[in-house]
């Protein structure tokens, strides 16, 4: 009777974590960017914090974050939401960003964001985070950006 109970316990248990295994409700994504901007040529805002893009999904809906600086303080906001395709290899969804429309493919195996507009593809490696994990990475790069923008106007008088 107990090992019955115990094989019994132990398939409810390895179907259970098999079922959620690529389960996209729920899942925070944070994306850097394969290959970087040339921070030189680009004012602070395309520089760094547009090496990195942040997505949560939820029923049947993605939305989109990214970081931003406003006058002289790093913030991270929400873009929009639009609904994403999925299929066993890939989740799809478009992206609208002032005017560009961005078509973007997530390999769930690699998590290689692919994202394609304006005759420009850029490639992102991405990274699954758990709520406070996702958090935590948010509060990381904000502060790692702020810290790096306050040390580039340091030397101002104003």
């Amino acid at each position: 009777m107990n090992k019955t109970l115990t094989v019994f316990l132990t398939i409810i248990l390895f179907s259970t974590s098999y079922v959620s295994q690529g389960n996209i409700k729920g899942k925070k994504l944070f994306c850097e960017a394969k290959e970087r901007f040339n921070n030189e040529r680009f004012p602070f805002d395309f520089g760094k914090i547009l090496d990195y893009y942040a997505y949560t999904f939820e029923d049947k809906e993605v939305h989109y974050y990214y970081f931003l600086r406003k006058n002289d303080k790093i913030l991270f906001k929400k873009s929009g939401s639009s609904q994403y395709l999925s299929n066993e290899n890939h989740i799809e969804w478009v992206e609208k960003w002032s005017g560009t429309i961005l078509q973007n493919k997530l390999n769930r195996k690699t998590l290689v964001l692919k994202s394609e507009g304006n005759y420009l593809s850029h490639f992102f490696q991405c990274k699954i985070f758990i709520s406070s994990k996702w958090n935590d990475k948010k509060k990381e790069l904000l502060d790692n950006f702020q810290r790096k923008y306050d040390e580039r106007r340091r030397s101002n008088k104003l």
